[in-house]
């Protein structure tokens, strides 16, 4: 991950990161554990679905056969189907750009002390064009 303030960018370091993706996997796997008995057993059914569909889809048949199916048949599939999606987003975090322009905005702060005045969150791109994607406020769409 990026972090880009004022036009200068750095580099978050893995070190900041792995914190981050361990605390949503353990959060998810928490809320999970509280779900009411029916509710789990629909969530195992679906995240079978969902590692079958992967391994289906997959272009290396036999990896994709030891990334996506339980070691245990008999084990729970939710816990694994987090790790695999917390991993997916642990590498998706290479390229995500959080930028902030800081200055002084004398509308929302009279004392003249310096803020932030904007803010967004980008997507490199790794084709040929090299541009951003920026996500357009409260969307969830790209511009």
């Amino acid at each position: 991950m990026k972090l880009e303030i004022n036009g200068e960018t750095y580099l978050v370091p893995r070190t900041y990161e792995e914190p981050l993706t361990e605390h949503i996997e353990k959060e998810i796997i928490e809320r999970y554990q509280k779900l009411d008995k029916a509710w789990r057993i629909m969530a195992q059914a679906a995240a079978t679905g969902t590692l079958k569909y992967l391994e289906f889809i997959a272009v290396d048949k036999i990896k994709a056969k030891e990334q996506f199916r339980l070691q245990d048949r008999h084990a729970d599939p939710v816990p694994h189907l987090v790790h695999w999606g917390v991993g997916m987003l642990s590498e998706g975090l290479k390229y995500v750009v959080i930028v902030a322009q800081t200055g002084v905005d004398y509308r929302s702060n009279p004392a003249g002390e310096k803020c932030i005045t904007g803010f967004n969150v980008q997507i490199e791109q790794t084709g040929a064009d090299k541009a951003h994607l920026a996500l357009k406020a409260n969307t969830g769409e790209t511009r």
